[in-house]
């Protein structure tokens, strides 16, 4: 059983949320140029936490060691349902499957 690593790095810090696929990532779509992101409870906690001290900065989406895409927090994450933009369908379609790999 492989447990994917997926990890939200500031750029130019050391601060990262990691969070384990398997148990974390409930559920990852792609539509048009979005991926809606279902997290668990506990992980929603976490990004909730992490998130809401760092709005208007620059991050990267690190799944299982690879750097996934680079994201802006435009506002603090407070639930379990997360959309994260990115620039295409194509991208939004690789980011969704490679967040539901398991």
């Amino acid at each position: 059983m492989r447990l994917g690593l997926i990890m939200l790095l500031l750029l130019g810090c050391v601060h990262r949320v990691e969070l384990r696929s398997k148990t974390d990532v409930v559920d990852a779509r792609a539509v048009g140029s979005e991926v809606r992101l279902t997290l668990a409870p506990g992980a929603a906690r976490l990004v909730r936490e992490e998130t809401a001290g760092h709005v208007g900065d620059r991050i990267s989406l690190v799944v299982d060691g690879e750097v996934a895409s680079r994201l802006r927090v435009r506002e603090a994450i407070v639930g379990a349902e997360v959309k994260l933009t990115v620039d295409s369908p194509a991208e939004a379609d690789a980011l969704a499957h490679k967040l539901m790999q398991r």
